[in-house]
């Protein structure tokens, strides 16, 4: 599955890019990358791997158009039973008509099928389970809040720099917006989208 991805990754970096080493180069590194040790090795992990390659396959035939859209719709459905994730796929689609096409209503129509798929979807789960999310551990909003920001980095540097990999991660709840765990974090986080959005719209 997880050669699949990657595959798809390849053509995708391909289409955008326009350049066979470019794509090349970008699906070696998401193929090799350590980071997604714990996905290949891990088999009750497959769902990530598997969600990859539907919501993959799902923008090409974005790309393609035409008739291949209602396999696109398809793809998607089946990428959010798959997993939750998905549901990012209709705010990639919105962020890429956007920044290539400089056209934020061709934006909004090329991705609202993606969102009243995405609505159904969400509608049909609150009927069968009765909630969006299972809560393993209760946590108020406002500590959830605090605690995104050091959650974030901390994947941003385990995507950099992936050392001490782990089945699990014990990331501790931020109970204050202190400097170190609230204020520094978002600061980097900031830091970093603003360099990534400088150098979108440069290149």
């Amino acid at each position: 599955t997880h050669v699949a991805a990657t595959v798809l990754l390849y053509e995708l970096a391909r289409r955008l890019t326009g350049d066979r080493w470019t794509a090349a180069i970008a699906a070696l590194l998401f193929g090799i990358h350590p980071v997604h040790l714990e996905n290949v090795a891990w088999v009750s992990a497959i769902t990530d791997p598997l969600v990859t390659v539907l919501i993959l396959g799902s923008f090409l035939c974005f790309l393609d158009g035409g008739k291949r859209l209602p396999i696109s719709y398809v793809l998607f459905a089946l990428a959010l039973l798959e997993k939750e994730i998905a549901i990012v796929l209709p705010l990639l689609i919105l962020a890429y008509v956007w920044l290539f096409q400089r056209k934020l209503r061709e934006a909004i129509r090329a991705s609202l099928p993606y969102f009243l798929i995405t609505l159904i979807y969400l509608g049909v789960r609150l009927a069968v389970m009765h909630q969006l999310t299972m809560t393993m551990t209760p946590l108020p909003v406002r500590d959830m809040l605090k605690t995104w920001p050091s959650m974030l980095l901390f994947y941003a540097r385990h995507l950099v720099w992936p050392v001490g990999l782990s089945v699990f991660y014990g990331l501790p709840v931020v109970h204050a917006a202190d400097l170190w765990n609230f204020w520094l974090p978002c600061t980097i986080l900031a830091a970093i989208a603003g360099g990534l959005t400088c150098w979108a719209l440069r290149s």
